[in-house]
């Protein structure tokens, strides 16, 4: 017979079959069993558009921008991906913004390392959002070198149950500081903002050791994230523990809770050697048996001309002694108690120390205070209290201070320790005199008739009251003797004929007249006439006598071309 063929299949065994169709009822089952998932949001965006990534010079950050996909609204958010791969599977950070900018950074960024950048539309500004877009296109950015060196000489101190002081020393130019803690315990970092080289890092856990380190940060307005842009490496470092926050043991053997810190830690009066302090004791304070114990020194790390109150202070305030005089200090307090060990008195702290606070101390000085009297108050505000130095021929010499006088016609200057003379001079516009002040009252034109103040340190000294009044006036006009034509600028000025002090001064307008207001009245004096532009020789005209008070004369001179 032929060789035939059929295009029907070879039958498997009828178990083979069974079993097959079994599993798959089986698996329809076991589909229809399995819950439902969440929905995965619905991409109704494209993916944004001109992603640009530039480096922000002399840092590791990165400034990003970029347009945002078509669609209205607009995404509510994104998620702007980086990291050294080109993959953007393998991006290494992600943060989430509104708007279309970002400012990149991270405590492992590097300088001078190649990132690459994407964007994606997100549905909130947090991790927990959901893409709603497409994620762009990457670009490709390397960051700069640091425009900085990193801070030295940082410094732990003065710990705390929960904060630490942090001080450094600044870097010329920076614009900023960021700090970053090591907890020792759990391995992680947390970070904060500095300024001007101290600041109090807060937030720790008690009883534990910790790293600080501080680098230089770029600040950027809006952007407050730390550790921030850094301009700079982090600084060497610097390990403290923070405090045990329970109990102290005091020598006797009893035990005292280890209170918070002491408050409102403020100055209210100092002198050139002292401070005086006020304080808000911590909550559980008993005033039978709690003290405080106030630090100070030059510097912030209190080690330099650093001291303490031998004799612990009580209530709410107390005053610090043997400073030295016109002296900056950091001064802190904390609560004590004084336990009596075989007669002794031993001071155990039972709070941590308060941080600091500055203060000064005065120059050593002392006050002189006086009046003068005789005009209204207006008038009297015009008045200004000069201290001259004196020679040991009583001669004035330097000026070592100055007061307004009140319109009462009190002054009250602050001077250092010696001997001085005290002149009132009129400043203002009207025509009054010029005194110097004496001790019975009597009226001194004259420097030769003021009486000698003595300041004492840290004293105040009550001079006398003097009478002041309206003066005496001289006006004339100055002409050349070669033209007749008035000469300006013609610096007059009228002085004492018995020890040439100047009494009264005023200069030659466009018409060549002056006017001296203000001159002792029926008084003896010379008057200068004194070219400014020393075309025409100076001249004096001696041994002229005022006018009386109110009263005025007329004085026209010609000057000689020089």
């Amino acid at each position: 017979m032929p060789l035939t063929t059929s295009n029907t299949m070879t039958s498997r065994p009828r178990g083979l079959r069974h079993l097959s169709g079994l599993l798959a009822a089986i698996a329809l089952l076991a589909g229809l069993l399995v819950p439902v998932s969440a929905a995965r949001a619905e991409l109704t965006y494209g993916k944004p558009t001109s992603v640009s990534a530039v480096k922000i010079s002399g840092s590791n950050g990165i400034k990003v921008t970029w347009k945002a996909p078509s669609g209205t609204p607009a995404p509510a958010a994104y998620k702007v991906s980086w990291g050294t791969s080109s993959k953007a599977t393998s991006a290494s950070f992600n943060t989430y913004v509104t708007g279309t900018s970002a400012t990149l950074s991270s405590a492992s960024m590097l300088t001078k390392k190649a990132y690459y950048v994407w964007v994606t539309p997100w549905s909130e500004a947090k991790s927990s959002g959901t893409a709603t877009g497409a994620i762009s296109s990457a670009d490709k950015v390397t960051t700069s070198g640091y425009a900085y060196k990193a801070p030295i000489e940082i410094h732990a101190v003065n710990p705390t149950k929960t904060s630490m002081e942090i001080t450094w020393r600044t870097v010329t130019g920076s614009p900023g500081y960021v700090l970053r803690a090591y907890n020792y315990t759990t391995g992680k970092y947390s970070y904060q903002i500095g300024y001007d080289g101290s600041a109090i890092f807060t937030g720790l856990t008690p009883n534990t050791k910790y790293k600080f380190t501080v680098a230089n940060r770029l600040l950027i307005s809006g952007y407050d994230t730390v550790p921030g842009v850094r301009v700079s490496g982090w600084s060497s470092a610097s390990s403290t523990k923070s405090t045990n926050p329970t109990t102290v043991t005091l020598p006797d053997a009893t035990t005292s809770p280890m209170r918070d810190v002491p408050t409102d830690l403020a100055m209210t009066d100092r002198d050139s050697s002292s401070v005086s302090l006020s304080w808000t004791p911590p909550a559980g304070y008993d005033p039978a048996t709690d003290k405080f114990r106030v630090y100070w020194a030059e510097d912030q790390e209190m080690t330099d001309n650093d001291g303490y109150t031998k004799s612990s202070l009580t209530g709410t305030s107390g005053k610090v002694t043997g400073l030295e005089s016109n002296t900056n200090y950091y001064v802190r307090i904390r609560m004590v108690r004084e336990t009596v060990v075989n007669g002794v008195a031993v001071v155990t702290a039972i709070s941590d120390r308060t941080q600091a606070i500055m203060v000064k101390t005065r120059s050593p000085k002392g006050f002189l205070t006086g009046a003068i009297t005789g005009l209204g108050s207006s008038d009297l505000n015009d008045y200004v209290a000069t201290a001259y130095g004196r020679s040991s021929t009583g001669v004035p010499n330097d000026v070592k201070g100055t007061a307004n006088v009140s319109g009462s016609g009190t002054f009250k200057l602050e001077l250092r320790p010696g001997t001085y003379l005290i002149q009132l001079a009129y400043v203002g516009t009207g025509n009054f005199t010029t005194v110097w002040l004496t001790n019975d009252g009597s009226t001194a034109y004259s420097s030769a008739d003021a009486d000698a103040q003595t300041v004492k340190l840290d004293a105040t000294t009550a001079a006398g009251t003097v009478a002041v009044g309206t003066g005496a006036t001289i006006t004339g006009t100055v002409t050349s003797s070669a033209t007749s034509n008035p000469i300006r600028d013609v610096n007059v000025s009228a002085r004492l004929t018995s020890n040439k002090e100047v009494v009264g001064q005023a200069s030659t307008n466009s018409t060549g007249t002056y006017t001296l207001k203000g001159l002792p009245p029926s008084t003896s004096v010379i008057v200068r006439f004194n070219s400014s532009t020393g075309v025409h020789k100076t001249k004096d005209l001696s041994a002229l006598t005022t006018p009386a008070a109110n009263g005025s004369r007329d004085l026209d001179t010609t000057m000689v071309p020089a």
